[in-house]
C-alpha cells in the first residue's frame, strides 16, 4: 500500500496453486482465507501460505483476528500457521461472515437465524432471526467495521454486531454480491450496476453501470470489484483504480495491500507488490534535548517484507555537529534497529531540525533542543528523609535521583557509589540530635572529566515527645500515670527514667511509632497524704516534665501490690470479668492498653503440698511409659487438671488454667503440648504443683471445642482433656484484627453493640511488646444500639511482632455506667502483598501495525535479594514484533527498581492489554508475579503523542487468596500469675 493509503499500482504473480474444487474466500487484517469443498484451507498472509488438511468440505470461510471455516455442523478457529484453537457446532449453517472490530462471529443458517459466537472462545452469544428470512434465500452476506450485511434478493439489511439495524434498504434488482466500507455498503446487482449506499443517510450515493461482478472489503474507504475486463480498487466516491492484475470471478485483499488473490477456474494466484523495499525504511527522532554529553537516539525500521539496505544520513543542522553517525543500514524485514549520534559541538543554543534520510530521501525529521554541557549537580536531584531518632541521635538518609544522560560517581560518608541515568542510591547519615536545627552533609559527583560537590540538608524536630503526668488511685492504691505521646512523624526511642518523691525511680527503654502514645502507670510503695514531685526525663529528646502532684490525704498509708493485675489481698473486692470499676480489674484480665507489662520469670510459679495433704496416686489417664523396672527408680507421679468457663462471651478473652503436680519423684523435663505448640517447664520437685495459662476468643455463638493436648515427663505422657465452651453473643461484642503490610500495619477494631443501651467507645490498642500498649483515643465514640463501628489506626510494621495474636483491649462506657474494659485477643494476618510491582516508565507512543516499546519498571519490594529476574510477555501484540524477546537481570537488590523494554507491534488503535509474567527466585524459593499492562494505541506514528504513553498502566495481579479471620483465637501458655487462684 502507498504513502497516501491506496493500493500499490504494480503487482506481480508470487505463486499459484490449486483450491481444489469450488471455493470460497474471505480476507482479513493480515490474511487471505480460501477453502473448498474437498476439505482445504488456505490461509495467505503478507509473507507466506499455509494449507490445512480437514475432515468435512469447506462451506464458507471468513477472516478476522483468526482465520475461521464453516463446515457442516460446526464451525473452527485457526491461527495463521494452521494450529486449531476451537471448535464450536453449528447445524444447517450456509454462511459465515466476521464484523471485525472485536465483534461476534456470524453464522447464516438454512432455518432463518443469526448465530453469534465468540471470536476467542466459540462460546454462542446470541441467536436471532435473520432479516428478510421469509423472502428468499441468502444471496451474499459479508462483515467489516463491526457490522454484519445480509443481501436476500433485492433487499439489503446491514445490523451491528449488537443485533441494531443500520440499513435497511431495496433495490431495482437481484443483489449478486456486497462489501462493506467505514461509510458505505457496496452492492454489485445481477445486471451488472455497482451501487454504493450511505450507511447514514440511507440513501444511494452513486452508481456505476460496468459490468461489475464480485465485490470484496479492500480497506477503510475502498472496495475490490471484479469488473467485466479489469479488476479495480473503487473508493467511496465510486471512483475506480484500477490494477495491473487480470480480473476472475472472485478476488480478495490484505486491507493494507501486502497481498491479493483472484480465484478462477479451480486456482489462485497470489500476487505482491512490486516495490522497493528500500521504500519500507522509516525512521524517527527519540530525543527532546541533546549536548556533548547526551547524544540524539535515531530509530530506523523496515516495516516491509523484504530486507532492505541503504545508506543512512543524520543531519543537525546549523545548530550543531554531528559525531559518529553510522553511514548506511542493513535491516531484516521487520527488523528495528537504534543508533545514538553523538554532538560534536554545539554551535548556536536552541531548537534545531534533525533530519534523517534514506538513499538521500528525507524519512524523518524531529525537533531536538541543543544545550550547553550541565552542570553534574544539576543532574543529581536530591531528597532528605528523617527516618528514626534514637537516644540523642538522628538517622536520616539522603536520596539522590540523577536526572542526566551520563554515569556519574557519588562519593561520601567514606564510600563511593555508581549512579547510572535514571538510577537512585540511599546513602545513610547519622548526626546528633538537637531541636530544630538543620543538618547539613556534601557528597562529590565525578565523571572522567570533572567533579562538583553536591549539598544538602535535613531539618529536625522541635519536640519529638511530650509527656503528661496525673495521679490515679485503682482498686484503693495509688499509682502514678506517665503518658508519652510522639509529637513527629518518625519512630522515637529513648530511654526513660522517672523518679518519684526523690525516693522511688524506674529507668525503662521505650520507643513511639509516630503520632502514638503509651502510659507508664508506677504503682508507688507509700501513698504519699501531702504534695510530691515527680520529674521524668527523656535521654537524648531534649523533653524534660517535673510535676508536683497533691497527694492522698484521705488514703491509709498501706502496702501496695506491685502492678494492677490482680495480685490482691484475700479482702479485695472482685468485679465481673471484663469490666473494670474503683475495685480494680478482674484475675483474668490482662494490663490494660498503657499499662507495662511484668518481666516473665525463668522459672514458673509453683505451689507445694497443703499441711496434712495426702499422697496423691497417678490416674488411669497416664498413656505413655514403660512398667517399673526391678530396682528402678519409681515413675513420677503426674496428675492434670484442666479448667476453663462453660460459658463465654463472644469477642471478650477467657483464661485457661492447667495445674499439672507431680508426685513421688521429681522431674527435670515437664512440658505442655497442645495446638501444635509446646511450653517447657523444666525442673519440678516432688510434691510441687505447676500452674500455667492462657487466653482464648471466640467469635460468634454455639458450642465450641477447645482441643486437648498431653503433659510430657520423664518419658511419659498424661493426656490434656479436651473441653467444651458455650459462646453467647450479645451485649458488647469486639473483634481485634491486625494487617500487617511490607511497611506498615493496620490495627482494626470492629465494635458490636448488642446491647439495648447506647456504649460511647474511649479508648483501643494492642501490645506489641517490649511494655509498649500503641493507645488510640477515639473521638465521637458514640456506639448506638444494634450498631456496630469500625475504627482503624496504622502503626509501622516493624512495631509488629511475628506472631499469631497480640493482646488487645478496649475501654468503653455503658450508658448509666461505669468505665468498662474488655481484654481480648487479636488475629495477626500478613497482607503484605506480592514481592515484586511493576509501573510503566517514560517513552514513545505506540502506534498501530509498528514497532513499539513500552518501557517497564520493575521493583524488589522485598528486603532480600533476588535473582534470574525474567519478565515474559504473551498477546498477538507480542507475538507480531520480531524484537521481542523475554528480558533477564541477574540479580535485583531490595528496593531496587530496574528498567525493561517490551517490544510490541499491535495490529490496529485502541485500547490494548498484554499479560506480563515476571518470576525470580529469592531465599524462600520461587517468587512469580502476574500483571497486566494495558493502554491506548495510536492509529499511525503521526498521531501518536506522548499524552497516550502517559495513560498506559501496570497492574500486579495478586493470586493469594486473603487471609481469613479465624474464629477462635488463643495465646501461648505461661506461669500463671496467681497459681492459687485467688
Amino acid at each position: 500500500m502507498g504513502s497516501d493509503g491506496s493500493f500499490d499500482d504494480e503487482y506481480s504473480v508470487d505463486e499459484t496453486f490449486s483450491s481444489g474444487g469450488r471455493t470460497r474466500v474471505a480476507a482479513g487484517n493480515d490474511c487471505l482465507v480460501f477453502g473448498s469443498d474437498e476439505g482445504r484451507l488456505d490461509i495467505v498472509t503478507g509473507t507466506d501460505r499455509n494449507r490445512i488438511r480437514t475432515d468435512d468440505p469447506v462451506v464458507d470461510v471468513a477472516a478476522g483476528r483468526y482465520p475461521f471455516a464453516l463446515f457442516d455442523a460446526a464451525v473452527a478457529a485457526f491461527t495463521s500457521g494452521g494450529l486449531e484453537l476451537w471448535r464450536q457446532r453449528v447445524a444447517d449453517g450456509t454462511h459465515l461472515v466476521a464484523p471485525s472490530g472485536g465483534g461476534p462471529l456470524c453464522v447464516v443458517t438454512e432455518g432463518g437465524e443469526l448465530v453469534g459466537l465468540d471470536p476467542e472462545t466459540g462460546s454462542e452469544r446470541f441467536r436471532r432471526e435473520r432479516p428478510h428470512d421469509d423472502v428468499s434465500d441468502v444471496s451474499a452476506v459479508t462483515g467489516g467495521h463491526g457490522r454484519i450485511a445480509v443481501a436476500a434478493w433485492s433487499f439489503l439489511t446491514v445490523v451491528s454486531e449488537g443485533g441494531e439495524v443500520v440499513l435497511d434498504h431495496s433495490f431495482d434488482g437481484v443483489v449478486t454480491d456486497i462489501a462493506l466500507t467505514a461509510n458505505l455498503a457496496v452492492a454489485a446487482l445481477k445486471d451488472g450496476r455497482l451501487v454504493g449506499v450511505d450507511l447514514t443517510a440511507g440513501e444511494e450515493a452513486w452508481a456505476v453501470d460496468d459490468g461489475a461482478g464480485a465485490v470484496a472489503p479492500a480497506d477503510e474507504a475502498a472496495v475490490l470489484v471484479a469488473f467485466a475486463d479489469e479488476l479495480a480498487v473503487v473508493d467511496d466516491d465510486g471512483d475506480a483504480d484500477p490494477l495491473d492484475v487480470p480480473a476472475e470471478t472472485l478476488a480478495a485483499a490484505i486491507p493494507d495491500g501486502a497481498a491479493l488473490a483472484t480465484v478462477g477456474e479451480g486456482s489462485v494466484a497470489v500476487y505482491r507488490p512490486v516495490t522497493d523495499p528500500v521504500a519500507a525504511v522509516t525512521a524517527s527522532v527519540d530525543t527532546d534535548r541533546a549536548d556533548p554529553s547526551r547524544p540524539v537516539r535515531v530509530v530506523v525500521e523496515n516495516e516491509g517484507d523484504r530486507a532492505a539496505v541503504a545508506d543512512l544520513g543524520v543531519d543537525f543542522g546549523e545548530r550543531a555537529v554531528a559525531a559518529g553517525a553510522p553511514s548506511r543500514v542493513d535491516l531484516e524485514a521487520g527488523e528495528r534497529a537504534a543508533f545514538e549520534v553523538g554532538v560534536a559541538a554545539v554551535d548556536d543554543p536552541g531548537d534545531g531540525t534533525v533530519t534523517v534520510t534514506v538513499d538521500e530521501a528525507v524519512v524523518a525529521t524531529g525537533t531536538v533542543r541543543f544545550e550547553e554541557p550541565e552542570a553534574l549537580a544539576e543532574q543529581v536531584a536530591t531528597r532528605t528523609r528523617l527516618d528514626r531518632l534514637d537516644r540523642g541521635r538522628a538517622r536520616w538518609c539522603a536520596v539522590l535521583e540523577h536526572t542526566g544522560s551520563v554515569a556519574v560517581d557519588v562519593s561520601g560518608e567514606g564510600e563511593t557509589r555508581h549512579l547510572e541515568p535514571g538510577e537512585e542510591r540511599e546513602f545513610e547519615f547519622e548526626s546528633a540530635y538537637e531541636p530544630g536545627a538543620r543538618v547539613e552533609r556534601t557528597v562529590t559527583l565525578a565523571t572522567d572529566g570533572a567533579s562538583e560537590t553536591l549539598p544538602f540538608a535535613v531539618d529536625l524536630p522541635d519536640r519529638p515527645l511530650s509527656v503528661a503526668v496525673e495521679q490515679d488511685r485503682s482498686g484503693g492504691y495509688p499509682y502514678v500515670d506517665v503518658e508519652l505521646t510522639s509529637e513527629c512523624d518518625v519512630p522515637v526511642a529513648a530511654d526513660v527514667t522517672i523518679s518519684v518523691a526523690d525516693e522511688f525511680t524506674r529507668e525503662r527503654a521505650y520507643e513511639l511509632a509516630p503520632g502514638t502514645a503509651t502510659v507508664v502507670a508506677l504503682a508507688l510503695p507509700v501513698a504519699p497524704s501531702e504534695p510530691f514531685p515527680v520529674a521524668v526525663t527523656c535521654s537524648g529528646t531534649d523533653t524534660d516534665k517535673r510535676s508536683r502532684l497533691s497527694g492522698w490525704p484521705d488514703l491509709d498509708d498501706r502496702a501496695v501490690p506491685t502492678d494492677r493485675r490482680g495480685r490482691r489481698r484475700e479482702s479485695d473486692e472482685r468485679p465481673a470479668h471484663g469490666r473494670r470499676d474503683g475495685a480494680g480489674r478482674s484475675r483474668s484480665e490482662p494490663h490494660e492498653p498503657g499499662e507495662p507489662r511484668e518481666e516473665a520469670t525463668a522459672e514458673p510459679e509453683r505451689r507445694g503440698r497443703a499441711d496434712g495433704e495426702t499422697d496423691r496416686t497417678p490416674d488411669d489417664g497416664r498413656v505413655a511409659g514403660g512398667a517399673e523396672a526391678a530396682g528402678a527408680s519409681p515413675a513420677p507421679a503426674v496428675t492434670v487438671e484442666r479448667a476453663i468457663p462453660e460459658h463465654v462471651a463472644s469477642g471478650a478473652a477467657c483464661s485457661e488454667r492447667v495445674q499439672i503436680s507431680v508426685e513421688e519423684r521429681g522431674v527435670d523435663d515437664l512440658a505442655i503440648e497442645a495446638d501444635g505448640e509446646s511450653y517447657a517447664v523444666g525442673a519440678v520437685a516432688a510434691g510441687e504443683t505447676v500452674t500455667l495459662q492462657r487466653d482464648h476468643v471466640f467469635h460468634g455463638n454455639g458450642e465450641r471445642t477447645v482441643s486437648g493436648g498431653r503433659v510430657t515427663a520423664a518419658g511419659d505422657a498424661y493426656p490434656l482433656p479436651d473441653a467444651t465452651v458455650t459462646v453467647e453473643r450479645g451485649g458488647f461484642h469486639p473483634e481485634f484484627v491486625v494487617e500487617r503490610g511490607r511497611s506498615d500495619a493496620a490495627i482494626a477494631l470492629e465494635a458490636v453493640n448488642e446491647g439495648s443501651r447506647e456504649c460511647e467507645l474511649d479508648v483501643f490498642g494492642v501490645d506489641v511488646g517490649e511494655d509498649t500498649w500503641p493507645r488510640f483515643d477515639i473521638e465521637d465514640g458514640a456506639l448506638p444500639s444494634g450498631e456496630t463501628r469500625t475504627l482503624e489506626r496504622r502503626l509501622s510494621s516493624d512495631r509488629v511482632p511475628e506472631a499469631d495474636v497480640l493482646d488487645a483491649g478496649v475501654k468503653y462506657r455503658p450508658a448509666g455506667e461505669d468505665e468498662a474494659f474488655c481484654h481480648s485477643l487479636a488475629a495477626v494476618l500478613d497482607t503484605s502483598g506480592p514481592v515484586l510491582a511493576v509501573e510503566v516508565g517514560d517513552g514513545s507512543a505506540v502506534a498501530a501495525g509498528t514497532n513499539g516499546v513500552i518501557p517497564l519498571r520493575v521493583t524488589n519490594r522485598s528486603d532480600r535479594t533476588l535473582s534470574d529476574l525474567r519478565v515474559e510477555a504473551s498477546g498477538t501484540a507480542v507475538e507480531n514484533s520480531s524484537l521481542f524477546s523475554p528480558a533477564e537481570v541477574a540479580t535485583v537488590d531490595p528496593d531496587e527498581r530496574v528498567g525493561v523494554n517490551l517490544d510490541v507491534k499491535p495490529e490496529s488503535a485502541g485500547d490494548l492489554s498484554i499479560h506480563v509474567t515476571c518470576s525470580a527466585t529469592g531465599p524462600d524459593g520461587a517468587v512469580e508475579v502476574p500483571a497486566r499492562v494495558a493502554g491506548p494505541v495510536a492509529a499511525d506514528r503521526e498521531s501518536a503523542s506522548a499524552e497516550q504513553l502517559d495513560q498506559w498502566t501496570a497492574s500486579v495481579r495478586d493470586d493469594t487468596d486473603e487471609p481469613e479471620r479465624p474464629t477462635h483465637l488463643r495465646s501461648g501458655y505461661e506461669p500463671a500469675e496467681d497459681p492459687d487462684g485467688t
